[in-house]
């Protein structure tokens, strides 16, 4: 009886994991772990990492995105040209089937312009992503310290 009760704990403790929550579902169409920088208290821009898996067999496009924290959110790509890093937004994302696309320090991000208020670490905020086949989805996105290079806690 004492393991059954064990394991009863042990399994709800799982499910109730907060990393449980930062998995968000549409279609075949899951995101994970949106995360986003702390911001010093006058920057007007922000930057938001997820990964986006189509486990469909068919490929999907992320359209737009949206939040009440900025006036604009934009897949933007950050490279390396000619020894200098340049940022550029690329419009439309392709999901293709059965493949995952990660939103990184240094590669895609989500760059949220003309911030309202600072972002704080610690806090979360909803952000809406919409496809052209799955719908509209949100999301909400962590808060780390500012400079963080990976989610550091479980969300």
């Amino acid at each position: 009886m004492r393991f059954l009760s064990l394991a009863l704990v042990a399994m709800l403790s799982l499910a109730a994991h907060p990393a449980a929550a930062s998995e968000f579902k549409i279609g075949s169409l899951t995101v994970e772990t949106p995360w986003s920088r702390a911001t010093p208290g006058k920057a007007r821009s922000g930057v938001v990492y997820l990964t986006i898996s189509n486990q469909g067999n068919a490929p999907d496009k992320l359209m737009s995105i949206s939040t009440s924290v900025a006036k604009r959110a934009e897949i933007h790509r950050s490279q390396m040209k000619d020894g200098m890093m340049t940022m550029d937004s690329i419009g439309a994302l392709t999901l293709r089937p059965s493949s995952s696309v990660l939103l990184r320090p240094g590669g895609l991000h989500v760059m949220l312009m003309g911030l309202l208020a600072p972002l704080k670490r610690g806090g979360s905020f909803d952000m809406t992503l919409k496809f052209e086949k799955a719908g509209s989805l949100t999301v909400k996105v962590a808060i780390e310290k500012i400079g963080a290079s990976a989610p550091t806690r479980p969300h």
